[in-house]
């Protein structure tokens, strides 16, 4: 919940460094912990299951990243008690099913096809428009996630 409530601050003040760092960290620190410790945990607990291939990995966390960054922006859009995102999110959500009955039926991605169909739905439009009008009503240009992304690596490298 204070995430939620600090974003609604962010978004009513000038301040716009800590919303891209709530955005992104999660999703670097986790995917990056997952590829390199996930294999080891496996082992240390015995697991009979093995995980992904790590470019599999890699792309779901790319997906992943590209949706939370999609929510993040949408939660911003509904402080300003307007849902203009709705109708694009139910023809993805439709979208994306129909994606994937095609990948699950006529082809043979199997796995593939259920990482990509949701992606391939969202990068139509939802992953890159709500963003975008969040980026532009913030006055976030793409310098900035330059400057985010290398301040959490460092941040990182330190502690």
């Amino acid at each position: 919940m204070f995430i939620i409530v600090e974003l609604i601050n962010i978004k009513n003040i000038v301040d716009k460094q800590p919303y891209n760092k709530l955005m992104h960290i999660n999703s670097i620190i986790c995917g990056i912990g997952l590829i390199i410790i996930g294999p080891s945990l496996m082992l240390i607990i015995h697991s009979k299951t093995q995980l992904l291939s790590t470019i599999m990995i890699i792309v779901l966390l790319v997906s992943a990243f590209l949706d939370s960054n999609q929510n993040m922006a949408t939660s911003l859009l509904l402080t300003g008690n307007e849902v203009p995102f709705m109708k694009s999110t139910f023809i993805s959500g439709i979208l994306s099913f129909l994606i994937l009955l095609f990948c699950l039926n006529f082809t043979h991605l199997g796995i593939w096809g259920m990482i990509i169909s949701p992606a391939i739905a969202l990068l139509i439009y939802s992953s890159w428009k709500w963003p975008y009008v969040i980026s532009k009503q913030l006055d976030i240009h793409p310098s900035n996630y330059i400057t985010i992304i290398s301040t959490i690596f460092s941040e990182v490298k330190n502690k």
